[in-house]
């Protein structure tokens, strides 16, 4: 960039100070001696101004060149002129020096004599460019209308080139200009414009883009084919941009905060995108965790509980009247690229949040947002992940092997089998043909459901019939071994870090070897929490019921 090239010569360059200062060796006067002169020659024409800028961003030299590469040379053109007026030349010479360093030392003799006089003439004329590349920059943008990465490249080069640049010469000229500082106010509304600009075009684009990748939805048509493998990655290579974005630009703070904001927006449309392409594979609308946590039961519910018992009476595959006719394997299929779709997005967020808490200069808004949507993929993809399961264990094959949930006593601690055998052999298989070639992510989710689905299932048939309490210990345990051994070996227990699906049968296991009241009492609560109001008290009901038989 011709802001960053130092054309000034070594001779000249032994009269620059630590920091850019100038230094006049003692005993000699420089060549700009008079400063009356120099003040004088950095008075600006106006028109003059006006038409030099018009020839720097006049018609395209070569035809077809994109419109946002020919403003930026203009830019480029616009501040040599601005180096080579300082340095008292034609800013129409192209031939001459303009760089911070030429016009540093050509007004050191100027400075010396009259450092008033001549600061606020300095800063005139860069008020005058700054406010012309302004000028320009409004206008660009009203009539082009660029996209939001042209924009962000000509803010990029505002921040990161031509700032520094004028930073270079302000601190060059040893604090003269330190009380005027009406430059820096002009520089700054030129940021602030076109960081405003990228921050609304950067919005609106990929908010159209995400529409238009979640625009069909999964499951549609019957045997619909899931996403393209292409189209399914476009969420995550507009995520990566965006992020990347604010990795170039997190040392500045107006433009770290604007592209903050972007990535908020870019993650709020994926998200209710993904969510907007689910519709037709559910039998309902998602239903808010905290209306679950409370255990309500909305007309939602109970009418999707009711198309549940009649589509597994009659053998239908899937409750939505779209998939009438649609086979469960089909089915099955969808959501399970599904969730491997938002697995692969909340794995994303959990990598992203890494790579920023990594950064010293790293917002904690931005560290946070990427948290909270991590979450919210995974609950999007858990959610789809237990219809699949559900739907795997209606197959009338899978569905038997549930059957083989029942309790044996007598079994001695230490050689005690569990009767989770069967089910955690079907769901295996499960695994690999619907998650066999899906990420690790994808994988780790779903086994993570297919535990919590099959400790639900031990916790109903425990609640039903409850063995006698003293031969029920060694088959507790081989089933929380077994469950948590089937775990570790698909990479759910990765995700165990906060909180575990095999907890309820360690709640349970500590409440039959002390059923005191107040052992009871916390463990009901505990359960309640973790299945839903209302399962506590019925297994801890269950559990006392065990301990007197």
């Amino acid at each position: 960039s011709s802001v960053d090239s130092i054309g000034s010569s070594p001779a000249a360059l032994k009269r620059m100070g630590s920091g850019g200062r100038l230094l006049t060796p003692a005993g000699k006067r420089c060549q700009c001696e008079v400063a009356p002169v120099a003040v004088d020659r950095l008075e600006i024409d106006a028109e003059q101004l006006d038409e030099m800028f018009q020839s720097w961003f006049g018609v395209p030299e070569v035809a077809g060149r994109p419109r946002a590469q020919h403003i930026k040379g203009g830019l480029d053109r616009a501040i040599g002129g601005l180096w080579r007026t300082l340095s008292l030349q034609a800013s129409s010479d192209s031939s001459a020096s303009c760089t911070p360093e030429a016009a540093l030392l050509a007004l050191a003799g100027a400075f010396q004599q009259e450092p008033r006089g001549v600061a606020v003439a300095v800063e005139s004329v860069i008020t005058e460019y700054l406010a012309r590349m302004q000028a320009r920059m409004a206008r660009w943008l009203r009539e082009e209308d660029p996209l939001a990465d042209e924009v962000a490249d000509i803010a990029q080069w505002v921040m990161f080139d031509a700032r520094p640049s004028l930073e270079r010469f302000g601190d060059g000229l040893g604090g003269q200009m330190s009380p005027l500082c009406c430059w820096h106010a002009a520089a700054d509304a030129l940021e602030h414009s076109l960081l405003r600009d990228w921050e609304s075009r950067s919005c609106d684009e990929l908010a159209r883009r995400l529409e238009a990748v979640y625009g069909e939805p999964y499951g549609e048509a019957p045997h619909s084919k899931p996403r393209a493998a292409d189209l399914a990655s476009e969420p995550l290579r507009l995520l990566r941009d965006v992020l990347s974005r604010w990795g170039a630009w997190k040392l500045h703070r107006e433009a770290s905060e604007r592209a903050t904001s972007v990535l908020i927006a870019a993650l709020n449309s994926a998200l209710r995108g993904y969510r907007g392409s689910l519709r037709h594979l559910l039998p309902a609308p998602h239903l808010a965790d905290h209306q679950k946590a409370k255990g309500k039961h909305t007309a939602t519910e109970k009418v999707t509980k009711a198309l549940h018992a009649i589509a597994k009476k009659t053998g239908a595959v899937c409750a939505h009247h779209h998939h009438d006719h649609v086979p469960l394997e089909a089915l099955i299929a969808d959501l399970a690229c599904a969730t491997a779709e938002g697995a692969d997005l909340a794995e994303w967020c959990k990598e992203s949040r890494a790579q920023v808490r990594s950064h010293v200069a790293a917002t904690a808004i931005c560290a946070e947002l990427l948290t909270a949507f991590a979450g919210a993929f995974e609950r999007e993809a858990s959610g789809l992940c237990l219809v699949a399961v559900e739907s795997f264990f209606r197959i009338p094959a899978n569905e038997a092997l549930l059957r083989h949930i029942r309790f044996r006593e007598g079994q001695p601690l230490g050689c005690a089998r569990t009767v989770l055998g069967a089910p955690l052999s079907a769901s295996a298989r499960f695994l690999d043909e619907s998650f066999g070639d899906g990420s690790r992510a994808a994988r780790a989710i779903a086994c993570n459901t297919v535990i919590g689905f099959l400790v639900r299932r031990w916790a109903n048939q425990f609640r039903r019939s409850p063995p006698r309490a003293s031969g029920f210990i060694g088959s507790i345990d081989a089933d929380m071994h077994a469950l948590r051994s089937f775990g570790s070996q698909h990479g759910a227990d990765r995700l165990w870090h906060s909180s575990c699906p095999v907890q309820p049968l360690h709640e349970i296991r500590r409440m039959l070897d002390d059923p005191s009241g107040d052992i009871l009492a916390k463990g009901a609560s505990r359960l309640d929490a973790l299945l839903g109001a209302g399962e506590g008290s019925a297994l801890a009901s269950a559990v006392r019921l065990a301990s007197c038989r």
